[in-house]
């Protein structure tokens, strides 16, 4: 089945190009458009997406506090912001409303279905120019020492596997992979998956 997703962004001519592009991508549908960041917390509590393409920079309601409402109303929901600004204040507010990926608009345009279908997976995608943007700022390091189990289980978490992939690749099941995360959690003191990719880029554990 096709993943559906909802798209928010204020310029006609870019929506116009994300919906012919995701309807022409394998597996994706887009199941509505909006111009705001208000209607797009009607039209996902409406539609029940299971992603949001949203842009940051609309009129209008907070395109952050937006982000929080939809995933508080759909907890299936995923959010995907794109925007041409990537500055820290943004990218930290993304973070903190709950999105599963960050995208820029100087990004190759092809590189949208392939993160949304990601952060659908479970995943989590942010482009290289924001994971840089995060590496730069300090970071320290909390809670108590991770068991060699657990890092293994946050590098998978950081390059975007679901729990079940991961589960695989460890050869374990999907219960111990949940266990192992929620642990990561309670550790690293973070709520969940975005909080822990980010420990992860900012920590270099994502490439260890």
């Amino acid at each position: 089945m096709a993943v559906s997703v909802l798209i928010a962004d204020d310029h006609d001519i870019v929506r116009t190009a994300l919906k012919t592009l995701l309807d022409a991508s394998f597996g994706i549908k887009v199941v509505g458009v909006t111009v705001d960041a208000g209607e797009a917390v009607a039209e996902a509590s409406r539609l029940k997406p299971q992603v949001v393409l949203m842009d940051i920079e609309m009129p209008g309601a907070d395109p952050f506090q937006s982000a929080s409402q939809i995933i508080d109303l759909c907890p299936g929901t995923k959010i995907l912001f794109l925007s041409g600004a990537s500055n820290d204040h943004y990218i930290d507010q993304a973070l903190k409303a709950g999105a599963s990926g960050y995208m820029s608009k100087a990004d190759s345009v092809d590189l949208i279905p392939a993160a949304i279908l990601q952060i659908h997976e479970g995943g989590t995608c942010f482009s290289d120019q924001i994971e840089q943007r995060i590496q730069s700022d300090g970071f320290s390091t909390l809670g108590e020492e991770l068991t060699e189990r657990e890092l293994e289980t946050l590098r998978y978490i950081a390059r975007g596997h679901s729990q079940k992939e991961i589960a695989s690749l460890m050869h374990v099941s999907v219960k111990t992979i949940e266990k192992h995360s929620a642990s990561l959690m309670n550790k690293l003191e973070v709520r969940d998956r975005v909080g822990l990719v980010r420990y992860a880029i900012r920590e270099g554990i994502i490439n260890a």
